[in-house]
């Protein structure tokens, strides 16, 4: 009885969703839940519904009942209009008689309440909320449904598939299991298979298995080819790894005081596609955020790739030693910090070329001619006397 009453309560909490997704943000009515809303098909199938509208408007409300989808030819409500007070609430019927026969498959009848508009007004967006009734015909034979997740894991974690199967036929399937492939950007980078399960007629199991836990962080694409004995189907499902995620390989730490100087630095974008509107920033001086700074434009990291930069930074006439610093790198509404330490050189000294002492060039004149003097006179003596 336990186990009964906890599967209705899912089935009222999964009804309640599905309502809640379909109506607007600003709730202006709502519609009850019946506690049983799923049945198997049975030849002339007949029920008689209840439901509530509720009204959260602080002033009266029209509210037009309308009945819809493949199960609406075999139905009808008591009421097609209701007028609500102020936070007042309205109580209609719903007559569903199937007939002898209908199609394979989930047949459904929705329900739907719709905010009118008072006499003489209008109103720019009427409140419509849903909620169905669902009649499921099995197939003859063997017939699959599946429903894969993959649920999203931080990095380094196993990524577990799970496939939800179905068996709408009315045989039973002796095995069950299902080829899992992990894929990013086209490329498939793992696979593996599930457990292998028998699945009754008209019942179903959910299948598993362990992928891989080296993904790099990013989005993927998961597919499930699912065989059931003869019978296959097809289910996708997207997950996520880790998060966006920049990291600073290298930057060059040696400033020179008094000059415009070149900080380069090396990025890596350990995300799985090309990051955005990436904006590094390098601070640096005493009190850091205050001091000097380097900063460029805004830049494209492509996916697992590392990428050398070079930004400028003015470095006031200071006096050398080390001073902190911080490189901050925002990316697509992320912010990361890296604290890092400068060495801040004193600028070369250049040296004047050395003056030439006086004298010099006399000394150097008065050697020449010495040595001119000297050829002459060697000369002469290799000719002898005339």
């Amino acid at each position: 009885m336990r186990q009964l009453l906890a599967q209705r309560l899912v089935l009222v909490l999964a009804a309640l969703c599905a309502a809640l997704l379909v109506a607007p943000a600003a709730l202006g009515v709502g519609i009850s839940v019946p506690e049983v809303y799923k049945w198997e098909f049975t030849p002339n199938f007949e029920t008689r519904m209840e439901f509530r509208v509720y009204n959260s408007h602080p002033t009266d409300v029209r509210v037009a009942i309308q009945l819809g989808n493949t199960l609406a030819p075999y139905a009808n409500v008591s009421e097609t209009m209701l007028d609500l007070t102020p936070s007042g609430q309205g109580t209609f019927f719903v007559y569903l008689k199937a007939p002898a026969s209908l199609p394979s498959g989930d047949n459904r009848l929705d329900i739907t309440a719709i905010e009118q508009a008072p006499p003489g007004k209008t109103i720019s967006a009427s409140t419509a909320v849903t909620v169905y009734l669902q009649l499921t015909v099995p197939y003859e034979g063997k017939f699959l449904r599946a429903r894969l997740n993959v649920p999203s894991v931080s990095e380094n974690s196993s990524v577990q598939a799970m496939v939800h199967v179905e068996n709408l036929g009315t045989q039973d399937i002796g095995d069950a299991y299902a080829d899992v492939t992990i894929s990013n950007g086209g490329k498939e980078v793992a696979s593996g298979q599930t457990d292998h399960l028998p699945l009754s007629a008209k019942s179903g199991v959910t299948l598993r298995a362990t992928l891989t836990d080296a993904l790099a962080p990013g989005p993927y694409d998961a597919h499930a080819f699912v065989h059931g004995d003869e019978n296959q189907t097809e289910t996708r499902a997207s997950f996520i790894v880790g998060k966006k995620d920049v990291e600073l390989l290298h930057i060059s730490r040696q400033l020179v005081a008094g000059q415009v100087n070149a900080v380069q630095f090396s990025l890596r974008n350990r995300w799985n596609t090309a990051l955005n509107q990436v904006r590094p920033t390098i601070y640096a001086g005493p009190v850091p955020r205050t001091a000097w700074r380097a900063v460029g434009p805004e830049l494209t990291l492509y996916p697992l790739k590392d990428e050398r930069f070079e930004y400028y930074m003015n470095v006031p006439n200071i006096q050398p030693g080390i001073y902190p610093g911080i490189v901050e790198v925002t990316f697509e509404g992320e912010t990361k910090t890296w604290p890092v330490q400068f060495e801040v050189v004193p600028p070369p000294v250049v040296e004047a070329p050395a003056a030439s002492a006086p004298g010099i060039p006399s000394i150097r004149l008065l050697l020449t001619g010495i040595f001119i003097v000297l050829v002459v006179l060697l000369l002469r003596r290799k000719e002898g006397p005339r």
